[in-house]
């Protein structure tokens, strides 16, 4: 039962084992959303700046287009205002050859008014094509930039996947590499312990050993102690009965004595006086019949009272012989319970002063109570040098408490009976038997 409790064993190891590499799995879990929620926010920011690139890109081309317009627009409008003028200045003209030349200008302003209007359109076109062309390289170019930032990003993902399952191989190997040092140290912790435990064990028995012929020899003390006091109390009882009859019949002989020499007296009084009085005339004969009669009379009266009052004195004195014989045996009886309180303080002083050491099992005596068990166990863990290594059994039947004596050695039944939830405590052999009050 020692062996089973209070040591470690290699099921310590492989449970620390077992508990680790979820431990680490659950990192490993952790470390693999966290990349995938890192690659998923990277990846919304690109597309986002993507959108504001292109939202960009092409408010330019906006601004290049409407530029471009405009300045087709002003251009056209140069050229309207340059033709109005010289429309205005030939009808304005004096002479034939200024108005001719005037027309001419006139021509020549249409013809450059139209090569104005086509070239502006044609920038305006180049312009709009050119913007749009430079929208979609920039489009381009985004995209192109955000398809390689998100397959970089995914590539960083993975890479913190890997590296999230590398340490996580990386964590199992160790934790089963610290376990496996772990089962070999509690292996080796076990060994040791059971040894110690082998030697505690042996201790305790030959201590119990010793005990039990130290109770022996006190249960023989104790009944030999209450043989002499049985003995003593025998033979005073049987002498004071045997002084009380003798001194009752001696009382009764006397009184008998007593009784016949008065019942003589008065007889010989009664002869004298009935002599006297036949002697004194025969009218007295009467008188002396009388007498005769009285005579007779205390004569039986004080035979009657001389065997009474004997009786009497016999009774008292049986009576006192057996109230003799009754405090003869209380006296004794409470000689007896005397000298068995003395042995049984004798044999607990003698158990208090035990010292143990090493591993105790405590039997728990039934009914055990639920709760005086729990304030049981919490008053052995406020017991100085005392570990509590186990707890065994049932409420319903006895249970065990295995505890262990750290240091030095210890009066264990003095250190139970201070705890106030202990009723009493017995030795019986190796166990020491604990019954507990009711909570």
């Amino acid at each position: 039962m020692s062996e089973q409790k209070g040591v470690p064993d290699d099921k310590s190891g492989l449970a620390s084992e077992n508990k680790s590499i979820p431990d680490i799995k659950e990192a490993r879990k952790r470390a693999v959303q966290q990349a995938k929620d890192d690659e998923r926010k990277a990846i919304q920011k690109i597309i986002e700046d993507s959108k504001k690139a292109v939202a960009a890109a092409k408010d330019a081309r906006e601004r290049e287009i409407n530029e471009a317009k405009a300045a087709e627009k002003k251009a056209i409008a140069e050229a309207s205002d340059n033709v109005t003028r010289i429309k205005n200045g030939v009808k304005e003209a004096s002479d034939r050859d200024h108005k001719e030349a005037r027309l001419l200008a006139l021509r020549e302003a249409k013809r450059a008014k139209e090569k104005s209007d086509f070239t502006a359109r044609d920038v305006s076109k180049r312009a709009i094509y050119q913007a749009k062309q430079d929208e979609k390289k920039a489009a381009q170019e985004i995209t192109d930039n955000a398809e390689q930032a998100i397959i970089a990003a995914r590539e960083a993902g993975e890479k913190a996947i890997n590296k999230a399952f590398e340490e996580e191989e990386k964590a199992i190997e160790r934790a089963k590499r610290e376990a496996e040092e772990a089962k070999i140290k509690a292996k080796r912790e076990a060994e040791e312990s059971k040894e110690r435990a082998k030697k505690e064990a042996e201790e305790s028995k030959e201590r119990a050993r010793k005990e039990a012929e130290e109770a022996q020899k006190a249960k023989e003390a104790e009944e030999k102690a209450k043989r002499e006091v049985e003995k003593k109390a025998r033979e005073k009882a049987e002498k004071d009965a045997e002084e009380n009859r003798i001194k009752a019949k001696k009382e009764a002989e006397e009184a008998k004595e007593k009784a016949k020499r008065e019942a003589e007296e008065a007889k010989e009084k009664a002869k004298k006086d009935a002599k006297e009085a036949k002697l004194k005339s025969q009218k007295e004969a009467e008188e002396a019949k009388k007498a005769k009669e009285a005579e007779e009379k205390a004569k039986r009266e004080a035979e009657k009272t001389a065997i009474e009052k004997a009786e009497k004195e016999a009774q008292e004195a049986k009576i006192r012989a057996k109230e003799d014989e009754e405090r003869a045996k209380k006296e004794a009886e409470e000689a007896r319970e005397r000298a068995k309180k003395e042995t049984k303080a004798k044999v607990k002083s003698a158990a208090e002063t035990t010292l143990h050491k090493g591993m105790v099992k405590l039997v728990i005596t039934p009914p055990i109570n639920s709760n005086a068990m729990a304030l049981f166990k919490e008053g052995l863990q406020q017991v100085n040098n005392l570990r509590l290594l186990m707890v065994s059994g049932s409420i319903d039947g006895s249970a065990q408490v295995f505890i262990s004596i750290k240091n030095e050695p210890a009066s264990l039944l003095k250190s139970l009976g201070e705890i106030p939830i202990v009723k009493g405590t017995n030795v019986r052999g190796n166990e020491i038997l604990v019954t507990l009050k009711e909570k």
